[in-house]
């Protein structure tokens, strides 16, 4: 298939999910993605791995690509991916319409999709639910502009490349929920993602599921920054994902209560959507500042050569706090959002696992004599 005809496969998709009038802020950011993605091959890889995840399911098995597909709504109207990266909104599968939200229902915390319940639709009165993770499709520009050029020929051939591309970590943890799967009898997609006892202990600092290194991180975290939702411990994945934005930085910053949890930004992409937003406000719609941002904090370039005062006093003149800057300074590498969001939906599934089935779970996890 042509990347034209996937690009217009992709497009009815929208259609196909959304209703015959979606939400202008769905075509828009589709339209976006193709101007900035249309010149590269990347809709090919797009087609590629939502196919090997088809054929891979079909087997049982669990096929995951590099993670920061999450932040592609091609990707995900392809499956590629099943992390949509549309803003926070509910959706009816009955009337297929999306409605957007724009709100917080407790203040100083992060909320996403596992911490909201879907109430009636008003049209048919079918249970809605809510979607997006809200992640922008810029954080895939650097991953597009040195990605692999396919070339229409056996596609089984590509499987070791897009092997490549695969997130290690994430396998693993993914491959584990499908262990627990087999020896439980208990399928991976009837488990509850907004599943409260799992947040509960995941919140007091039991950490359920995780590694021991990492549980033991993720405690000393929680105890500083005391989360509440499942925004909260995805805002302390994220952190943990980053280099040097919790050590001899974002620790300190809530030791002396100079921000909370929820104004810290954990990722790449929440520095590029705050900053897009507060340019808007200022009637400043170009996103250029903010990407350039983004991408240097992102690298760490703000750590090994410093911000130019032209940089640090525009952001103070877009109301950020000097914690801001100095936070900035200090990171020497930012994730992905999407790398973070897909990884907690199996922490949670494998937490899920482990506290319902404890025996099952303690033998999965004792090492082979």
């Amino acid at each position: 298939m042509t990347k034209t005809a996937l690009w217009n496969r992709a497009y009815a998709k929208i259609f196909e999910r959304y209703g015959n009038e979606p939400d202008l802020t769905i075509v828009n950011r589709f339209l976006s993605e193709k101007q900035a993605f249309g010149q590269f091959d990347c809709i090919t890889y797009f087609d590629i791995i939502a196919k090997l995840r088809e054929e891979i399911r079909e087997k049982g098995e669990i096929f995951i690509g590099k993670s920061v597909l999450g932040s592609c709504f091609t990707a995900y109207l392809l499956g590629a991916t099943d992390e949509n990266p549309l803003p926070l909104h509910t959706y009816c599968p009955n009337c297929k319409k999306a409605a957007f939200v724009a709100f917080c229902t407790q203040p100083d915390v992060t909320e996403m999709p596992y911490d909201l319940v879907g109430k009636p639709c008003e049209e048919c009165g079918e249970e809605t639910y809510y979607d997006g993770f809200d992640v922008p499709f810029e954080t895939y520009l650097p991953y597009v502009k040195k990605g692999v050029e396919f070339h229409h020929g056996n596609y089984r051939e590509l499987y070791d490349e897009i092997r490549s591309h695969m997130t290690p970590s994430l396998c693993e943890l993914a491959e584990k929920c499908k262990e627990m799967e087999r020896r439980t009898g208990v399928s991976m997609d009837r488990i509850y993602l907004g599943d409260r006892d799992v947040l509960s202990h995941f919140c007091k600092g039991d950490f359920v599921g995780f590694r021991s290194d990492e549980a033991k991180t993720l405690n000393q975290m929680a105890a500083l920054a005391k989360p509440k939702t499942y925004g909260d411990v995805l805002k302390l994945l994220c952190l943990g994902n980053g280099t040097q934005t919790w050590k001899r930085n974002a620790e300190e910053l809530l030791t002396a209560r100079k921000c909370t949890l929820a104004d810290l930004p954990a990722t790449r992409d929440e520095v590029y959507m705050e900053i897009r937003n507060r340019l808007k406000f200022n009637r400043q719609y170009e996103t250029g500042f903010a990407y350039e941002v983004a991408n240097r904090a992102r690298q760490g370039y703000y750590f090994e050569h410093g911000m130019d005062g032209y940089t640090a006093d525009t952001l103070r003149g877009l109301g950020y706090d000097e914690w801001y800057i100095g936070y900035l300074l200090r990171v020497r590498y930012l994730s992905p959002k999407a790398l973070s969001v897909e990884g907690l939906k199996y922490h949670i599934i494998l937490a899920w696992y482990g506290l319902n089935f404890p025996e099952e779970y303690r033998r999965m996890e004792e090492p082979l004599e």
